[in-house]
């Protein structure tokens, strides 16, 4: 019945300014309307702008929405000039899209996004994390990986990827939890990819998150897969590689354990 959406400036190198957002459920993945009757404005500590620090992840207060599992939302965001960094996930597999002026209480953009400055891209800005207000008994499930679990080879808006398959099989196992997918394209465990390493990014991905009672850690693919890509295949090195999956993959645990959390 209430929600929250947690907006990210991690990777920017400035104050991102945010004047105005909103949310609202959306007819399906991929269109460019919400249901009007739904539609909220969203609101920092009462205001509709936010400056939000370089490296820092800040929530909105929280909105009165009815929300059914698997609904899709739609946020909308409205700045007065583009940040200099951008944070976002390039391997969404899900339309955003843009135009020119402030329209997060717009409804319908059928027609916005059709003149010059305006258009689609399959890609999410700034949204890191939406909380919902769940019944007593409920928890996350953290899916962490690469781009096997990021959704590599999934039909964008097709909702498709293996964490939304599972979602869809605790709901019909009438699961209460909820499941979130923190995979990115590329990722490793030891070394930064596409995006930053999972050691590094272990604590705000995971274990931040209000409500986790699992997480699966699916990685390590490009981490062995990367090892000789330009070197020779050495015994040794290979060797220190294992130690060091083991030891990182270790250490996640016990950080896990320390919040009650059990890791797959």
């Amino acid at each position: 019945s209430r929600l929250r959406v947690r907006l990210s400036n991690v990777h920017g190198t400035a104050p991102l300014m945010v004047e105005g957002a909103s949310v609202g459920i959306a007819p399906g993945p991929g269109k460019a309307n919400v249901d009007g009757a739904t539609l909220k404005a969203l609101t920092f500590d009462g205001s509709a702008s936010v400056m939000i620090p370089a490296g820092a992840e800040y929530y909105s207060d929280a909105v009165a929405l009815d929300i059914k599992p698997a609904s899709d939302l739609s946020v909308s965001l409205y700045f007065k000039e583009a940040p200099p960094r951008q944070t976002s996930h390039s391997g969404a597999r899900a339309t955003s899209f843009f135009a020119k002026g402030n329209r997060v209480m717009d409804a319908d953009w059928a027609e916005t996004i059709t003149g010059t400055g305006t258009g689609t891209i399959a890609r999410w800005f700034l949204v890191s994390d939406i909380d919902v207000q769940a019944p007593r008994g409920s928890g996350a499930f953290v899916a962490v990986g690469d781009s096997i679990t990021d959704g590599y080879g999934v039909t964008t808006d097709g909702n498709d990827r293996w964490p939304d398959l599972l979602a869809e099989r605790l709901r019909k196992d009438g699961q209460l939890m909820g499941v979130v997918n923190v995979g990115i394209g590329g990722g490793r465990i030891l070394r930064d990819g596409l995006g930053p390493n999972l050691a590094a990014r272990f604590d705000r991905d995971v274990l931040s998150r209000a409500g986790v009672t699992h997480a699966l850690v699916f990685i390590g693919v490009n981490d062995l897969g990367g090892l000789h890509r330009n070197t020779p295949d050495l015994p040794a090195d290979r060797k220190r590689m294992l130690a060091d999956l083991k030891l990182a993959h270790r250490q996640l645990a016990e950080r896990a354990r320390a919040r009650g959390i059990c890791m797959i």
